[in-house]
């Protein structure tokens, strides 16, 4: 039988605009998804950076409020920096006010060490941000690598007979690790960086950049920074929280996408064409 050309133009117009319409649609949904992971990113990165601007917060007032209750024990620590029980003792009573704490160091004002529980193993970022400190009296937080810890430094001021010292506990970043691990959002990952320095990487869900993958640079690349999706600095630190968007979990939605519209435009046409003949042959 001789199909009437006519009903095929008419089939093959239906089909593109159908084609037409499942292309539109596939643009919007893709067009959708950035825009909602551009909203979660910038919830998500600003419940984070509240959440970590309030236990640095929290430190600094227990940091504080321990040098102002144990000046005594503080004391006789600078007067004998040797004395081992002086030290074990002032490590007992800052891991039962601050858990997390895994060394206590004492300084003067002009940045030299009088108490050093690294054993003789503080760190030059350790020094460096010591003497910032001592220079400008805030601080601006980052984390200090070290063969013991990688950590982040509170200091706070004290004085005996009118001399004023410096105290400063260092912290284990298993907070701010366990943190970043339970807000991580869909399709997304967060971490602290350093942006001023090409984007270092500080902390991710992992830990320390220490436990990234050694194939893996300490710095973002250019193909994470170009995928950032929210990024705002946190008060006092040299930090800024990012969110990175992970690109294998898009390309696995364009090729769901692709399939879905794929199948549904072959069953359409499947069945436009089966009706066509039908409607040709009686």
């Amino acid at each position: 039988m001789i199909i009437e050309k006519p009903k095929y133009q008419l089939f093959i117009t239906l089909s593109l605009l159908f084609f037409a319409l499942i292309i539109f649609n596939g643009f919007y949904e893709i067009k959708q998804y950035k825009n909602e992971q551009l909203k979660i990113a910038d919830k998500y990165v600003l419940s984070s950076i509240k959440l970590v601007t309030e236990e640095i917060r929290n430190k600094h007032k227990k940091v504080k409020s321990f040098s102002h209750e144990h000046v005594v024990l503080l004391s006789r620590a600078v007067k004998n920096p040797d004395d081992i029980e002086v030290l074990s003792e002032l490590l007992s009573l800052s891991k039962h006010a601050l858990p997390d704490v895994f060394a206590l160091s004492i300084a003067d004002k002009k940045g030299n060490i009088i108490l050093d529980d690294f054993e003789g193993h503080i760190g030059e970022v350790c020094r460096t941000d010591l003497y910032e400190y001592i220079n400008r009296g805030t601080e601006k937080l980052r984390v200090h690598p070290n063969s013991y810890e990688y950590h982040y430094d509170i200091v706070s001021e004290w004085q005996d007979n009118n001399v004023t010292y410096l105290i400063f506990m260092s912290f284990k970043l298993d907070y701010i690790t366990q943190l970043i691990s339970l807000l991580n959002p869909p399709d997304q990952n967060l971490m602290l960086v350093i942006k001023d320095k090409n984007y270092l990487i500080e902390i991710t869900e992992h830990g320390s950049r220490i436990n990234l993958p050694k194939s893996k640079s300490y710095n973002l690349t250019d193909n994470q920074i170009s995928n950032i999706l929210a990024e705002h600095a946190i008060p006092d630190t040299q930090w800024s929280m990012v969110s990175i968007h992970n690109t294998d979990r898009e390309k696995t939605l364009y090729l769901e996408l692709f399939f879905r519209s794929t199948l549904i435009f072959l069953i359409f046409t499947s069945l436009a064409f089966i009706l066509l003949r039908r409607k040709l042959d009686s």
